[in-house]
């Protein structure tokens, strides 16, 4: 299990403001792709999701993906988490492993990794949706 309970989710230099989001990992769940282009609204230079689905099972309308993508959000499909590499306590880069298999046979949530296949991706906040 990923811990992040030490990671920064929100770095606040004075009340009521946040740091600012140079970029940002996100992990979108059913229709929470549509609150991406709000990263790039804050100043992110770069958005990435990341998604154990691949593109064509996105919990996500073909327009949604697309409209993500016209606005420079980059999908990184089939892959998870494999760490996050931090200073001081703000995350820095995440390194992702490449998801093989989402069900088992009897079609039971069942992720199978290749630890070997790893992705790394240079974030300053990761975003989580549920």
């Amino acid at each position: 299990m990923l811990n992040l309970s030490n990671i920064q989710v929100e770095k606040k230099e004075s009340p009521g403001h946040l740091s600012p989001i140079k970029s940002s990992a996100y992990y979108p769940s059913g229709g929470a792709l549509l609150k991406l282009p709000g990263s790039l609204r804050l100043g992110a230079e770069k958005v990435d999701v990341i998604s154990l689905e691949r593109y064509l099972q996105m919990p996500a309308s073909d327009e949604e993906k697309l409209k993500a993508q016209k606005e420079g959000i980059e999908f990184h499909n089939g892959f998870g988490t494999k760490k996050i590499h931090e200073r001081e306590n703000t995350a820095q880069v995440i390194t992702l492993k490449k998801c093989r298999e989402l069900f088992d046979l009897n079609n039971n949530f069942n992720p199978v990794f290749d630890e070997d296949d790893t992705l790394h991706l240079q974030c300053d906040h990761i975003i989580g949706a549920s």
